[in-house]
């Protein structure tokens, strides 16, 4: 999650026009309206250095809060779903807006809607993605999944690999799943399906293990009594605005420090680390690392799993995402693909390396430029159903 002060505007770098090789678009930067101009944090760094540079190209940009209901998505030719980090605590009213952006039957938005709807109720792209890895023996050589099991309480079970709760507390699931060697002897992670940066997210340690965490949030987010693990997933499954709860096994390349690959267009242009510790949250906490220098076919995989999604969804369909992995014993493990509203980590890389930040904003503005200047061709185009 974001830390005090991360939206203040930089005003480090005066940005010079360039020649337009484009025609000018209309482009939103949508935002939760904390994160814009007149919000109480101000734009976030990556929204600010991709504002100036698509600005300094010609094109009119606005950074907007899709909570605001002053801002009509369809004045614009592109809408780009970017900082809508509180959009799972209303999961209705965002799916209720990216209807709006798309009502007039014209596609805006970057990326997809089926991308979008697909990324932020998880099961879905989860799923696609274990179809992707079972029909690939090529992308099963490269990683492995985080073992998942998505449970709601209600008639959503049976969407696309929901469970059904049916009354069941968490020991009965957890004495299914641990047939499962994979389950077998693990502690537990508990969020809910719609979820964003680790809002919501606990670890049920249920085997004595000692949990690397923040003394600060130890109390709050890990979960040393059944009762409370309990509770916490019937909760979870009950909420079905957020289509019930998401189990997984806790993984140990936790304890080494997560890996956050950003993936703009088709290639992975940084990567940094995160502390070694659950919820290590904060970006001034995370740590450039040299994409040479990520663990074994960590790199590959990444590119692959958004791969494919594009192979799924289509050419252009998949602007930016974020790939968070874990190292299990050299096997890149995925626990996250991130593409409705990842943080990309700019401010790490610019702390890093100013002039490689340039050159990767630069990247960034090619990708969404293109796209953007793609949608703006197509005024007849329908609208693209969700998947």
């Amino acid at each position: 999650m974001t830390t005090a002060g991360e939206g203040t505007p930089n005003r480090a770098r005066a940005v010079e026009p360039r020649p337009r090789a484009r025609p000018p678009v209309r482009i939103a930067i949508a935002a939760a309206s904390a994160y814009t101009p007149l919000g109480a944090r101000g734009p976030w760094f990556d929204d600010q250095r991709l504002h100036a540079e698509l600005t300094a190209r010609g094109h009119q940009v606005e950074i907007v809060g899709w909570d605001d209901a002053v801002h009509d998505p369809l004045r614009f030719d592109a809408m780009y779903v970017s900082s809508t980090w509180n959009g799972c605590a209303e999961p209705m009213a965002f799916v209720a807006w990216l209807d709006t952006c798309e009502s007039d039957g014209r596609r805006r938005l970057i990326n997809d809607r089926a991308v979008l709807d697909a990324g932020f109720v998880k099961h879905r792209h989860w799923r696609l993605l274990e179809r992707a890895l079972a029909s690939s023996p090529s992308l099963r050589e490269l990683g492995r999944l985080t073992p998942s099991r998505f449970v709601v309480e209600g008639p959503d079970a049976g969407d696309g690999g929901i469970e059904p709760r049916g009354g069941r507390r968490l020991a009965d699931v957890l004495a299914d799943l641990d047939r499962d060697p994979a389950w077998a002897s693990s502690n537990v992670v508990l969020k809910p399906t719609v979820s964003a940066d680790g809002i919501d997210t606990f670890v049920y340690d249920r085997i004595g293990h000692a949990i690397p965490v923040d003394d600060a949030k130890r109390d709050r987010y890990v979960l040393q009594s059944a009762a409370d693990a309990d509770a916490t997933f019937v909760r979870m499954a009950n909420d079905r605005a957020r289509h019930g709860a998401l189990v997984q096994p806790y993984m140990q390349g936790v304890e080494a420090g997560e890996y956050s690959l950003t993936v703009l267009g088709s290639r992975c242009t940084h990567a940094v680390q995160k502390p070694p510790l659950f919820k290590g949250d904060g970006s001034g906490r995370r740590v450039f690392v040299e994409l040479e220098r990520l663990p074994g076919t960590m790199l590959a995989f990444a590119e692959a799993l958004v791969g494919a999604l594009v192979d799924h969804f289509g050419a252009g369909s998949v602007s930016r995402a974020r790939v968070d992995l874990f190292d299990e014993g050299g096997v890149p493990v995925l626990c996250e693909l991130e593409c409705v509203d990842p943080n990309t980590n700019l401010r790490v890389v610019a702390e890093h390396d100013a002039s490689r930040a340039e050159v990767t904003v630069q990247t960034y503005a090619d990708v969404i430029e293109e796209r953007a200047a793609a949608l703006a061709a197509e005024p007849g185009a329908v609208a693209t159903t969700a998947a």
